[in-house]
């Protein structure tokens, strides 16, 4: 089955709720993902949840999209030493996974922990792992699955490796994986490494986040008609053919901000998402 191909939201922060589903739907997107973050809907859900839940539930129903989430993750830290940071984590996805389900999403999206140290220790390890396993009962009420995102290779602070998703794979089967393919070749395309990754992991690839590293600082998910490098294509079609279990694959581009016409540059992905993944 071919999967869903879907817009993701954080490339137009700028606008309300139902102009980027307005958007990805005159476009030709299967579905969107929603950031937690995005202003429009993180400013209603923090000051009365089931008031966000129900206008985020309205304005989805005015379309025909699949929807996926991704969780919040510039104020939160699951392996943080400080035991109300990770309180406040904790507390944070919980209530992702709670709008997951009422809204009626399949997938949740998070983001790796990092440490405030020059590479990870087992105590951030074990502390990511516990807030996991803290979750999934959370996961099996709304029927949601919290899918791990692969982090850069190059972030040495990043506590989640392959391994540890791995790791995080076994305690249950809600765990899931999404493929980030910027953040696995990272700013040296290392394509070797984005194959091996995915073999490791292919089992529960659920979500791809799809995107060109543009090797330019912050801005690495670049769009994928700036990509001259066929060996990037030729990856992502291999890895395509590992993931049998690939079911969303989302679009996901920095809003930069030299990027004025954005509806012919979604346009242009789309087409060019279309080919990779047309069996």
């Amino acid at each position: 089955m071919k999967p869903f191909i879907c817009l993701g939201s954080g490339y137009l922060p700028e606008l309300k709720l139902e102009h980027i589903c307005s958007i990805a739907s005159d476009t030709g997107f299967k579905g969107v993902e929603l950031w937690v973050e995005l202003p429009d809907i993180w400013e209603k859900l923090c000051k009365n949840f089931n008031q966000g839940v129900k206008y985020v539930r309205e304005t989805l129903e005015k379309f025909d999209l699949i929807v996926t989430i991704h969780g919040a993750a510039n104020d939160i830290n699951l392996s943080s030493y400080n035991p109300k940071i990770r309180k406040i984590t904790i507390e944070e996805l919980t209530e992702n996974i709670k709008f997951c389900g009422q809204i009626g999403a399949e997938i949740l999206t998070i983001h790796s922990s990092t440490t405030f140290k020059e590479v990870p220790t087992k105590w951030d390890i074990e502390y990511f792992t516990e807030g996991i396993r803290e979750l999934l009962p959370f996961c099996e009420d709304y029927d949601v699955k919290l899918s791990i995102e692969t982090p850069k290779i190059e972030d040495t602070q990043a506590v989640v490796t392959p391994e540890i998703i791995a790791q995080c794979m076994k305690m249950h089967e809600k765990v899931r994986v999404t493929y980030d393919t910027s953040h696995v070749i990272g700013h040296q395309h290392n394509y070797q490494e984005g194959l091996k990754i995915a073999e490791k992991l292919k089992e529960k690839i659920l979500e791809m986040h799809l995107a060109w590293n543009n090797s330019k600082g912050q801005n690495a998910h670049a769009p994928l008609q700036t990509c001259q490098d066929p060996q990037f294509f030729n990856m992502l079609k291999t890895v395509y053919s590992y993931c049998n279990n690939l079911k969303f694959v989302v679009l996901e581009i920095d809003n930069m901000n030299e990027q004025k016409d954005k509806v012919s540059i979604l346009e242009r992905e789309l087409k060019i998402a279309r080919e990779l993944f047309t069996p």
